[in-house]
């Protein structure tokens, strides 16, 4: 879609130095600014415009401590719910049940990774390669946010419990860098997957029914109201193998 719709003319050659560029990448802003040129130069569409977020990168040398900042894009965010149960496991409820929540799944997202032997990186600085500290995180929010939940293959790594705010706010810890983006979002769609026995099942859309808490259930060729409650309930019962769980979560910036 954003390709037919981008209005971007793609002749456009943006006179960056290279050189320079690398020069730059100790510099946050700099950095920033010439991400958001180049790819707003590239990108003019509606799509771009609403479901676009920043993620910035650092990689710290271990020896020099330099940072050096690069940006990218995202459309959409996915969480291996495996990493997040793993990322919890010292904090379970002395039951062992798993009551993950979707800010446990922003906190594992964000945690630092430090690269050495054949991954070391090369240090500007230094002039050699050594080891580093490499971190992701979000630098700003789109105004409608997709979120995949990865449950692992065939539904099997993860059946735990999961946790979802119709409210979701992310101006609270620092799940956000840049605290004056979109951080408040409210709960438009949910896509579930209704698994109906051992071989498979189907998928169920919830979305959100204009401004009111009521929900329209796409349930194949059957249409249905449903309420807030049962767009969120992940409905899991002593069945295994009959269960609903979310699978997209669709979130607008509240205005």
């Amino acid at each position: 879609m954003h390709k037919e719709l981008n209005k971007s003319n793609y002749s456009v050659q943006l006179n960056i130095d290279y050189a320079q560029f690398e020069k730059d990448s100790f510099d946050e802003k700099k950095m920033l600014n010439i991400f958001i040129k180049e790819f707003s130069e590239k990108n003019k569409s509606i799509i771009s415009d609403n479901f676009y977020g920043i993620i910035r990168s650092t990689m710290k040398c271990s020896s020099c401590c330099r940072i050096k900042y690069s940006f990218k894009t995202f459309n959409f965010l996915i969480f291996k719910l495996k990493n997040v149960k793993d990322f919890i496991q010292k904090d379970l409820y002395k039951t062992n049940k798993y009551v993950i929540n979707i800010y446990d799944a922003f906190n594992c997202d964000k945690k630092k990774e430090f690269l050495n032997g054949e991954n070391m990186n090369y240090c500007n600085c230094c002039k050699a390669l050594r080891p580093a500290i490499y971190q992701e995180i979000i630098y700003s929010l789109p105004r409608v946010l997709i979120i995949i939940l990865d449950r692992g293959r065939n539904d099997q790594d993860f059946n735990e419990e999961f946790i979802f705010p119709k409210d979701l706010d992310l101006s609270i810890e620092n799940y956000v860098i840049q605290k004056y983006c979109n951080t408040k979002f409210y709960l438009q769609s949910v896509i579930t997957y209704l698994r109906e026995n051992k071989s498979g099942g189907h998928y169920i859309t919830y979305c959100r029914n204009g401004p009111y808490e009521k929900f329209l259930c796409y349930n194949d060729d059957v249409i249905s109201i449903a309420t807030i409650k049962e767009a969120m309930s992940s409905n899991i019962s002593g069945n295994i193998y009959k269960r609903r769980t979310p699978y997209i979560l669709v979130y607008h910036h509240m205005n």
